[in-house]
């Protein structure tokens, strides 16, 4: 899973972007369908919400998660073969 992503020089985004996936909240509600538990006891967010004024950099944030997202699948693909 993924604990943490930053993007720097990617389209319209110059300064270095994180989103964490690092639950926060001392709360346990929601365990199984809104976090889950990793076996070093890091609870990790299965979905984010990314929120802002138009033409923030959204957008571009999400598509340079699909880039790695596609790289590595593409790169897994490669190594099997």
């Amino acid at each position: 899973m993924i604990r943490e992503f930053s993007v720097t020089n990617f389209r319209s985004i110059n300064d270095t972007q994180t989103i964490s996936f690092v639950k926060k909240s001392p709360y346990k509600l929601g365990e199984g369908t809104h976090y889950v538990t990793m076996p070093d006891g890091t609870d990790l967010l299965r979905f984010i919400a990314l929120y802002g004024p138009n033409a923030s950099g959204k957008s571009n944030i999400i598509k340079a998660f699909v880039f790695i997202i596609n790289f590595l699948i593409s790169k897994s693909k490669r190594n099997f073969k």
